[in-house]
């Protein structure tokens, strides 16, 4: 058989060590360039990059959750949300007096009222409009005239007296406060009508959150006098965007008024109550 040509290839029978270690033995965590050159460095395992190390592994870095474990940075104040911190003890005074036909309570002053010490000062808003429009004044009024609003038998107030941004940076407490306070207010100067200037104001005023737009069932307890809800004359409204979209509630109001007043016979319930 030495002397045998039958080509049989003896090496393919020869030992060839096992690409992987026996069931139940730990794999080598040494690389085979780490083998020739007689380092014991353990492999670079990778995670999520290949250049993630162990060392990385444990101290959470280049895994998923890493972003996780990093906390965002503080947000900066906006420009607005600065103006108004600078704003906060700005108080904006009532136009009251005795012998009024209507007080119209708003929620509380915006920016642009703090800023120029007036009612209503934001251009975008429709009160001005509205109240000419409606004929509750003779005249179109802006802002820098609401000092001359109780000439025509109205008088302003607000159910909160501090400054926001929003009518949503009201706080519970501020609210339940300011109620006590308006309702002290009514009484004193006793209007015949008292006009809430959005609906979240009587909501918070009466505690009642169904109720009809306009004129209202229910007197002030214990007076004769009237209760009427509009909605906000801000144009963040959604339900009632624009000035148009208000304007009957302010003619409602004028022609109340004028029916309490003796100036029209008879009251024309559709002008002065609204679905909700």
């Amino acid at each position: 058989m030495a002397g045998s040509s039958t080509g049989f290839n003896f090496a393919r029978f020869a030992f060839q060590p096992s690409k992987k270690p026996p069931a139940g033995l730990p794999q080598s965590t040494t690389s085979s360039s780490a083998l020739t050159s007689g380092s014991t460095e353990p492999f670079n395992v990778p995670v999520n990059s290949p250049t993630t190390t162990m060392k990385q592994i444990e101290e959470g870095e280049g895994t998923k959750d890493s972003r996780k474990r990093t906390r965002p940075a503080p947000k900066k104040a906006s420009k607005a949300q600065k103006v108004m911190e600078t704003l906060q003890d700005v108080r904006i005074a009532d136009k009251l007096r005795e012998g009024l036909d209507i007080i119209i309570v708003g929620f509380n002053p915006g920016r642009f009222s703090a800023t120029r010490g007036h009612n209503y000062a934001n251009p975008a808003n429709h009160f001005w409009p509205c109240l000419y429009r409606s004929g509750l004044v003779p005249e179109p009024l802006t802002f820098n005239d609401d000092d001359r609003i109780t000439e025509f038998g109205i008088g302003l107030t607000n159910i909160v007296g501090r400054p926001t941004a929003g009518s949503a940076d009201i706080t519970k407490a501020e609210l339940k406060e300011g109620a006590l306070e308006l309702r002290r207010k009514i009484l004193q100067y006793r209007p015949r009508i008292v006009a809430f200037n959005g609906l979240g104001i009587y909501e918070a005023f009466y505690g009642k959150k169904y109720f009809q737009l306009g004129r209202q069932e229910d007197y002030l307890q214990g007076t004769d006098i009237v209760l009427y809800v509009m909605p906000s004359s801000s144009p963040r409204g959604s339900k009632w965007p624009r000035l148009e979209d208000k304007l009957r509630f302010y003619e409602g109001l004028a022609h109340l008024r004028d029916f309490l007043n003796g100036k029209v016979n008879a009251l024309v319930e559709e002008k002065v109550i609204f679905p909700k």
